[in-house]
């Protein structure tokens, strides 16, 4: 049996487009810092095409499963090994990486990988389940309608290729066994403040994940990095059917952080309005009675 043509169809088309982009321009206006920017021009393309590539070929595979009316089971962190896994290879066969850099940084890649599952892990199978459904409405838990964009689908891939090859380039930093022209004018000194970026990285992973995350989950915008016509940028959109699966994921701190915006939005408004009546009320009692 081959797969529905209707599912590949969608599936090239979305990822032939991002493809496209990818080509143009790469400038970086979101106002953040990312990693992939110290990458030459060329190597920056095909960092973003490999990881795109190895996605597609993955979501075809898990289409196939599915037309074969196989009970597809797949796991986003298995999913994320794989693609990271099938670049590197290809950055090993093409780029001449040191070979056992994989081994070397296990626990630092391991880190990487889990936080980038949790902070894009529903969106990851968003993406993914629109694809290997037989038809694109069966994705029970999501917005139906948004489903059908394509062009949410298409800035949801964005988002997902950018940051993980922010995760490519810090491997390759931090183990530094790579060829030296992959960077932009990096000199020697540069390199090693660029390893020191772990520091920052991880706080700055941490405060996103505690603070800015539990936002967006609260208020369901989701700030999505992708390729517009001025490079990368970033793009809110409005995903509620998300925070029900969301929130199941969330620490102590975490689900704190969102009963604050609760208590700011509908508590302590409530309150106010209550006080604001009792005291109108005493008022009028006291001009009545002086």
């Amino acid at each position: 049996m081959i797969i529905s043509s209707k599912n590949v169809i969608s599936l090239q088309a979305i990822f032939t487009q991002v493809l496209l982009k990818v080509n143009t321009n790469l400038t970086n206006v979101t106002g953040e810092i990312l990693l992939v920017d110290r990458l030459e021009s060329p190597i920056k393309v095909y960092i973003l095409r490999s990881i795109l590539e190895e996605m597609q070929s993955l979501c075809i595979n898990l289409s196939y499963y599915n037309s074969q009316k196989t009970k597809v089971t797949y796991k986003v962190d298995r999913f994320l090994q794989l693609v990271l896994i099938r670049v590197y290879k290809r950055l090993k066969r093409d780029i001449l990486i040191s070979p056992s850099y994989f081994h070397d940084q296990h626990s630092e890649i391991k880190w990487l990988l889990t936080n980038f599952e949790l902070e894009n892990g529903e969106l990851l199978k968003l993406l993914i389940n629109s694809f290997i459904s037989v038809d694109i409405h069966e994705a029970e838990v999501y917005d139906r309608k948004k489903l059908k964009t394509e062009k949410l689908l298409i800035s949801i891939l964005e988002n997902l290729v950018i940051k993980f090859s922010n995760i490519i380039l810090y491997i390759l930093i931090l183990n530094a066994k790579f060829p030296p022209y992959i960077l932009r004018g990096v000199s020697d000194p540069e390199l090693y403040s660029l390893k020191l970026e772990k520091n920052n990285l991880y706080w700055n992973s941490y405060l996103s994940s505690t603070f800015f995350r539990p936002k967006y989950i609260y208020t369901s915008l989701y700030a999505l990095k992708i390729i517009g016509y001025e490079g990368f940028c970033t793009k809110l959109v409005y995903l509620p059917k998300l925070r029900v699966h969301e929130e199941k994921q969330l620490t102590t701190l975490q689900f704190t952080v969102v009963l604050y915006f609760e208590l700011v939005d509908f508590v302590f408004p409530r309150v106010t309005q209550v006080f604001s009546i009792v005291k109108a009320f005493f008022i009028r009692k006291l001009s009545v009675y002086p």
